[in-house]
């Protein structure tokens, strides 16, 4: 386990109050090169990157893998989603984040999958669609946000008899699930100070909150630690003020802005952690044969 995953495994929780930094300021010195996102998204790979998980549920942490998975590809205006053939309509490029959670809650399996499609352009538009899934022995659950007109379409389907199948829109503010792809996009649009804000669907289903916008302080931070000599890092905050649920990403100061980690804590101190392990650019697609089963020991997961 290398440096950064020893720190993010024994940084205690009162270290995520920030180290006193103007947020505003330190979002605004922060400088894209357009070139470099050229290059390094636009090459016909994706980005897979493991996470060594150490998952919160049912009042324990539970040891699992995360994988994140960045890829640029076309998308459909109308449809909302990828444009695989000419003919369909307008679309426009994103940086989609298909975002893997697997662990093990005593005998049975959880498997979760978030989906974002994040707009290349920054024009002041929200992420466009995201959708959410969990799978595990009691059930299935099901969510998926759409952006029309001035407002998030949602429809979400639970095993759960209080949730069951809904259909609602919500008012059209920051997407929790999208700060993942403005880190890697463009950092100096994230959000701080006093914001509106969806929290994530994974967040939402598991813990049967409501999708509805909240009260959220967002922060940016400098690290400055020795014990970062090799990495200088930004540490990006949510606090939702009414549950004080927290959410820190930990991610590099220099394109493409890797994220090297995060620790969400709910309101009642229960930790999730998860620290990369292995990076490899692929066009996986196009590995998908029994002999190709060795390329996921690259990514440090069982074959």
């Amino acid at each position: 386990m290398n440096i950064i995953a020893r720190f993010l495994l024994l940084i205690p929780a009162w270290f995520l109050l920030g180290c006193g930094v103007n947020s505003e300021e330190l979002v605004q010195s922060i400088t894209n090169d357009p070139a470099a996102f050229q290059a390094y998204w636009y090459n016909g790979q994706a980005e897979l990157t493991r996470y060594k998980l150490r998952q919160s549920r049912y009042g324990a942490q539970h040891e699992g893998d995360a994988v994140h998975i960045f890829v640029t590809e076309p998308f459909l205006a109308g449809k909302q989603v990828k444009q695989d053939y000419q003919g369909e309509g307008e679309s426009y490029p994103v940086l989609k984040l298909n975002k893997t959670k697997h662990f093990l809650t005593g005998i049975y399996p959880y498997t979760l999958m978030t989906s974002v499609f994040s707009e290349v352009k920054h024009d002041g538009r929200h992420t466009p669609k995201v959708s959410f899934s969990s799978q595990e022995w009691c059930g299935n659950m099901y969510a998926q946000l759409n952006l029309r007109g001035d407002d998030y379409q949602v429809v979400s389907h639970s095993y759960f008899q209080g949730e069951a199948d809904q259909n609602f829109k919500v008012d059209n503010v920051w997407l929790e699930d999208e700060i993942w792809g403005r880190i890697r996009m463009a950092p100096n649009h994230l959000p701080v100070d006093d914001i509106k804000m969806i929290p994530s669907m994974e967040h939402a289903l598991l813990r049967h909150v409501a999708v509805k916008p909240m009260d959220v302080q967002a922060s940016l931070y400098e690290e400055k630690d020795r014990r970062f000599a090799k990495h200088k890092i930004y540490m990006y905050e949510l606090e939702y003020k009414e549950s004080k649920r927290k959410l820190v990403i930990y991610f590099e100061r220099e394109a493409p802005y890797a994220i090297l980690g995060w620790r969400e804590i709910d309101g009642e101190g229960r930790e999730t952690i998860a620290v990369r392990t292995n990076t490899i650019r692929s066009d996986y697609w196009n590995h998908n044969r029994p002999e190709n089963r060795k390329m996921r020991n690259e990514l440090g997961l069982n074959p």
